[in-house]
This record gives structure tokens, sequence and C-alpha cells, in this order.
């Protein structure tokens, strides 16, 4: 049997197993709504929503669903008739997805970086199977890769929902610099040697992999697994299946199985959740980052309610610094929309089977890239990124101990240190006070670290971070 003849076959089984939607053309539809109420109304429709503005958001809509938003009344405008054609139209032709990564290739290109930097990366680890079978692989950088070290952890995700092919390119960018640089850049040595750093490529591997099937140019828009819902309908919202405030309304989720944020039977119904849920619980992640696209958006809890968590003066100081680095828009993720069953709640709030981690959820790219940006626009979003991604590797000591402390293990080496750094970070972020002395001690290009007032700011002490990881810098005093 030829390659194209089995080709079609598989393309015919599918077709045979999916709803009908899902062969439909799917518009970009501009939506104009005047307060939250609307916006709430169009969530609870269950429409498949991305870059929420104050006044209007857009939507991506098959015909029936455009027939229902025109019931209610608001007013709105057709961007694009086939969205997967428009954004096929923008792609290199006859390469594979469009020349992104097929999900072979990314693991391809896995295995390569691991036989050239084995090193530092470990080996590929199955974490666990989704749905139709295909293993959930994590890997992860650090100078001792394969030992189980007492170090900061951090886990960087992509691929959660199936169509946002710019976040694998987002990880590999910084996984590339970190192997690339070793041994020659000591800010990367700090880094590498100091943490362990674990990397998801693609939660939803399924997902991802039926795109390359219903679109193999380029342009697929599912977004869902591909869980059969014994109803004629396939999938649940990954990132609505977390089991914290699962369900808490309708607003942020939805029971009807075919719709886009449909939460599945049940938190945790999904083998890519529970997968996901379990590496976390055995892991000691201070930083989680899961990648997403589209709206050029940092965001930290809470997602299910308009509430600020108990931290959030330090997601909104660590946000800040993150925004410095790549010009996002920082803030609670609920300024976006409401959500619930998220990764990101779940991470922070279930605070009985692991401590809480600092998730962040970054989604990359504006209006004009989409789900799949032009390839021309690749190298500015994942090196946009990149200096987030350090920073945050950086930041990673969340639970250092008191200041004073701190700055006196900065005798031990006669130079600065990423750890006690990183403690000073912590230290400040508790809105703990050291004596002024201990800020206005170094003299970073001509200027004091300090402030008038004594403090120091999170973005001040990243900068001493990477200028003084590049050189030996003499002993500090001790604080009093």
């Amino acid at each position: 049997m030829s390659a194209k003849v089995a080709a079609l076959i598989i393309l015919l089984a599918i077709a045979a197993a999916s709803p009908a939607s899902a062969q439909d053309p799917i518009m970009q539809v501009k939506v104009t709504y005047e307060n939250a109420s609307q916006l709430h109304t169009l969530q609870a429709a269950g429409f498949d929503m991305a870059h929420p503005q104050r006044d209007h958001v857009d939507l991506f809509l098959n015909q029936s669903d455009l027939a229902q938003l025109q019931s209610m009344g608001l007013q709105y405008q057709v961007i694009h008739e086939n969205i997967t054609e428009f954004y096929k139209s923008r792609l290199p032709v006859l390469e594979d997805m469009g020349g992104y990564k097929t999900l072979s290739e990314i693991y391809t290109y896995l295995d390569a970086m691991i036989a050239d930097h084995g090193d530092i990366m470990s080996d590929k680890i199955s974490i666990g199977q989704s749905i139709e079978g295909r293993d959930i692989w994590a890997v992860k950088i650090s100078d001792n890769p394969g030992l189980d070290e007492d170090e900061p952890e951090l886990l960087f995700t992509g691929v959660t929902h199936a169509r946002e092919v710019i976040t694998p390119e987002v990880l590999f960018y910084t996984m590339d610099y970190l192997t690339d640089n070793y041994g020659s850049l000591a800010e990367v040595d700090g880094i590498v040697n100091n943490r362990e750093i674990w990397f998801v490529m693609v939660v939803n591997p399924d997902g991802y992999y039926y795109n390359e099937l219903i679109a193999p140019d380029g342009g697929g828009m599912w977004r869902k697994n591909r869980r059969d819902n014994l109803d004629g309908t396939f999938g649940v919202d990954l990132n609505r299946n977390f089991g914290y405030m699962w369900g808490y309304d309708n607003v942020g989720s939805t029971p009807v199985t075919s719709r886009e944020t449909y939460r599945g039977t049940g938190p945790f119904s999904e083998p890519e959740t529970q997968t996901m849920r379990d590496f976390i619980i055995s892991r000691d992640f201070s930083i989680i980052v899961y990648y997403h696209s589209y709206s050029n958006l940092i965001l930290w809890p809470w997602w299910y309610d308009y509430l600020l968590c108990d931290d959030d003066d330090i997601f909104r100081a660590l946000g800040d610094s993150m925004a410095y680095y790549n010009g996002y828009e920082p803030s609670p993720a609920w300024d976006m929309y409401l959500a619930n069953g998220v990764s990101l709640d779940w991470a922070y709030g279930e605070q009985e089977v692991k401590d809480k981690n600092f998730e962040f959820c970054i989604e990359v790219g504006g209006n004009s890239d989409g789900f799949w940006p032009k390839l021309s626009r690749v190298p500015q979003l994942v090196s946009e990124n990149l200096p987030v991604n350090l920073f945050l590797c950086r930041a990673a000591n969340l639970g250092g101990e008191g200041c004073c402390e701190v700055m006196g293990d900065y005798n031990h080496d006669g130079r600065f240190d990423i750890l006690d750094i990183d403690d000073f970070i912590r230290c400040e972020l508790n809105n703990m006070t050291c004596p002024e002395v201990c800020f206005e001690a170094v003299d970073v290009s001509g200027a004091t670290a300090g402030v008038p007032d004594g403090s120091l700011d999170i973005l001040d002490i990243d900068y001493l971070i990477g200028y003084l990881l590049r050189q030996d810098y003499p002993s500090l005093p001790e604080c009093p």
C-alpha cells in the first residue's frame, strides 16, 4: 500500500469519527461588548475566545456558532471567513505544518539535543501517557542531570492547547541557549549548576498530532485533547480539567461537550492532567510556567474569580520584572477573563498534597500573530521570552533565609553566589528590611544598587545578578 493511499485512509477515518462541526470552516469574529456581564454571557455560551480587550474579544466560530452569536444582539465583525486558510496563506507552502515542527520532529530535535549535551541534559523521561497512548515526555537540564540534587526546581511547559504551536519553540530557544552556552557564559553556568530545570514540550500530544492530520500545511485549530465523549463530540479542554475549583461555575468552563472549554466529566478526568498533577506532586517546583498563545500577557492566580491570592505582592513583583523583559501586560489571570479548573490555580491553590507552586501563564504573541504566527515572527517571539525564563531561573529560590544571615554568606568565597542573591530576592519580596549598608555596599556601573529609602526592588536585584555573575566580586560587609 502506498504512503499516499495510507494517508488517505487515515484522513477518511478521521472524518468519519469526528463531529461535523470539527470539519466546518472556523471564522475569526471580533465581538464588541459594553460590560463584564456581556463578556460573561459570551463565555457562558462556551464560545472559543482569545485576546480579550476592554471592549472587544476575538471569537472563533463555525456557522452554527455565528447564528447563536447573532441571536444575542451584540455587534460583531467577521475578520477572517476561514481562519485556517488565512493562517495557511502566510506560511510556506509544501512544508509540513507550514514550517512548524510536527510532533515527531519535536521529539527528534529533543533527542538530538540530548545526544549533543548529555552532560547537562537528562534522557527523555515518560511521565505518563495521553488518552490515545502517546508518551508525555519530560527532560531536565542541570549540571548533574542524572542526580536528584537539593537545588531549586522549575518547570516549563508547552502545547496544553493543541493549536498553540509557538510554545515549544519558546522552550527550545531557551534550552538551546542554556546548552550551547554552558561552559562559556558564567551566567549560564550559574543557572545550570544551581538549578534543576524541567521541560515538558508537549502536554497534549494527541491534539497536536490531530492538527497535523486535519491541516497538514498548518493552521489547524484543534484545541482540546482527543477524548471520545461518546455523543459524537471529541475533546476536553485540559486547562479546565485541573482539580482546584473545577466546575466552579459555567462561565469559566462549560459542561457542554461540544464546546472548546468543556471541562470533562470530573476533576482530573483526563490522563494528560493526571500526568501533570502526579509529576508536579512528585517534584518540588518553586516556579512553573505554562506557555500559551496568544495575547502578550503574563498571568498569575487567581483565574476562577475576581480575587487576589495571598501572595499577590510576590507575583506582582515577579510579573513586573518579567514584563520588563518581554513587554507583555502582567496581571492576575481574571483580568483576561474568568476560567476555572486551570493549572494556574491548582498549582498555587493545592497545598495539602504538595507545597504551593508559583505558576505563571505566559500568552505569547499579539493579535496579528494569532495561533499560527508567520515564521518571520518566530525569532522575535522566542527571543523576547528568553530573558524572562532566565530571570525566573535566577529567582527560583523562593524560601531563603533571613536577609542578614544570607548577606553574611557572601563572604564565604569572596563573590556573589546566585543562590545567595535569590535568597536576597525572597527576603525583599517578603518585605523584610535590611540595613541600608547592605544595599549601598555594591556599585553597579557607577550607581549604587540602593534607592533613597534603603530598599531594593526585584528588578534592581535581577540587574545585580546578571552583572555580578560575570565576574569575581569583592566581599561585602556582613550585616550588623
